[in-house]
């Protein structure tokens, strides 16, 4: 399952957690011939670093680009550090990135998702509690 997340959602995800997040480039680590090695997404709660170094293809992003990434959280040990951007922080390993700069109604339409997904999980969690019986003494 991929969970819809912001930024500021990814610290209390388990390891290792299938993410779909969006936002703006803000920075970008190498370039071509030897391709993106790092980009940091700003996606209005926070800073997404994502490790581009395993990415099988050459994503053509630049800074104030909106991208789509579908990753696996990682956190590094405390002593590993991932790129030259020093990021020992929790980072994204990307399965799919999207230049998605082209759509007008992108942010709009991710933030009516973000919603959906929340008020879904709510009420998944709502019907679990009064099927257990969670609301009885």
């Amino acid at each position: 399952m991929v969970l819809k997340a912001l930024a500021s959602d990814l610290p209390r995800l388990p390891a290792n957690s299938k993410v779909w997040v969006q936002g703006t480039v803000l920075l970008l680590e190498g370039s071509p011939p030897n391709g993106t090695k790092a980009l940091v997404l700003d996606d209005g709660s926070g800073l997404l670093h994502v490790d581009m170094q395993e990415y099988p293809c050459d994503l053509r992003v630049q800074e104030g680009d909106y991208c789509l990434a579908i990753a696996f959280t990682y956190q590094p040990p405390e002593n590993e550090v991932l790129g030259s951007m020093g990021s020992s922080k929790l980072t994204l390993i990307p399965e799919k990135l999207k230049n998605i700069t082209e759509d007008p109604d992108r942010e709009t339409l991710w933030f009516l998702e973000i919603v959906e997904s929340r008020s879904s999980l709510l009420q998944g969690l709502q019907a679990g509690k009064s099927e257990s019986g969670g609301d009885q003494p």
